[in-house]
């Protein structure tokens, strides 16, 4: 009786093995085969994991060009320099650089705009109020540019400038007018948001 004990556990023992390595067998095989059904072995034993959530859309690049003039400046001019004013304070839009804008807009109209009214005006608004009786400007902040400016010298220290403004490749106002100040032998923007003009 114990030999058949022994000789049926031994049986068990080898067709476990065998069945094991059949297995293994099926499972390396299997990886190369795509139609072949999976194995318990195969199947994952881990909690399943939720997948991660959509990523947002990306955002599109500024332009690379921020200010276009209608005639190229001559160097050192003052044109050359209003434009300077106008490209820097495009730039810090696009950069959320809103210190950099306060830089650029003219001592004489007492304190700049806030950081915080200008993030309202250009992130949370997107457009500007251009004064007068033109109407709000919108655009993108990532999107803006100016187009065929047109700098004309006014009566010293004053200057204005006829612009179109463009969110990426779409005119969204055209001949709007800004002005500017020198002061101290540097421009300044006088326009809203920086000053009353």
């Amino acid at each position: 009786m114990q030999a058949h004990q022994i000789s049926s556990r031994w049986r068990v023992a080898v067709l476990l093995a065998v069945g094991m390595l059949a297995l293994f067998a099926l499972a390396a095989c299997g990886s190369d085969d795509e139609g072949a059904p999976p194995t318990q072995a195969s199947a994952p034993t881990a909690t399943p994991v939720s997948a991660p959530p959509a990523a947002a859309p990306p955002t599109q690049a500024p332009p690379t060009a921020a200010v276009i003039p209608a005639t190229a400046p001559k160097p050192g001019s003052d044109e050359e320099q209003i434009l300077a004013v106008l490209e820097k304070q495009v730039r810090a839009v696009h950069a959320a650089d809103y210190v950099a804008f306060q830089e650029t807009c003219t001592p004489s109209a007492g304190d700049p705009p806030t950081v915080a009214q200008l993030k309202f005006i250009y992130e949370e608004r997107e457009g500007v109020i251009s004064g007068g009786n033109q109407a709000t400007i919108r655009f993108s902040p990532q999107g803006y540019n100016v187009r065929n400016v047109e700098v004309k010298m006014l009566r010293a220290p004053f200057a204005q400038a006829s612009l179109d403004v463009y969110d990426h490749e779409n005119v969204v106002g055209q001949s709007i007018i800004r002005t500017f100040e020198k002061v101290d032998s540097q421009w300044y923007s006088e326009t809203k948001p920086c000053g009353q003009g």
